[in-house]
């Protein structure tokens, strides 16, 4: 015999169904001889009053024992699942911490890529400065090539129209 709910459903029901037949027992023994008189019925009315009130009492406390058990039923269940649901809470806050690093991780790489993007536009911004810094100075050195061009043109042309000039005199010589 265990000592489970099964243990304690025999220990009292038995107590209960042995208190009853010893009652009813001793109820047939005592007053069974003596039913004709009216002193012993009294008694024997008393007799069932009592073990009704014993009965009802016995019925009550059965009832009582059997919401005891339903309320402590109740407490385990509640408590399963108070553990059940600490579990469950253990375990998303866990995720959650997972997800915080990884965000955190995140976080800080989208900080160091937007740094060398920064940087990188801050270059490309400079390489266009100096570039154009390098075409105007291309520019005026191309106008400057431009005009010498114009003048050793000029000059070969006099030259030319010199040497023109030159042979026609010659030639008037």
């Amino acid at each position: 015999m265990g000592w489970g709910w099964g243990f304690w459903e025999e220990v009292t029901g038995s107590v209960f169904e042995r208190q009853q037949h010893v009652t009813h027992h001793y109820f047939l023994t005592t007053f069974h001889s003596s039913l004709r008189s009216p002193a012993r019925s009294s008694q024997i009315e008393a007799e069932r009053r009592r073990l009704a009130d014993v009965e009802k009492r016995i019925t009550r406390a059965k009832t009582a024992i059997v919401q005891r058990r339903k309320q402590i039923a109740q407490t385990s269940r509640e408590r399963k699942n108070a553990v059940s649901a600490n579990r469950n809470l253990c375990k998303l806050e866990n995720k959650l911490q997972q997800l915080l690093v990884k965000n955190n991780l995140m976080e800080k790489d989208n900080k160091r890529r937007k740094k060398q993007v920064d940087d990188l536009r801050m270059e490309k911004m400079q390489q266009m400065q100096v570039t154009s810094k390098f075409e105007r100075g291309l520019a005026a050195k191309r106008a400057k090539i431009a005009g010498l061009v114009g003048e050793s043109q000029e000059f070969q042309d006099k030259k030319e129209k010199v040497r023109i000039d030159e042979e026609r005199s010659d030639d008037l010589i």
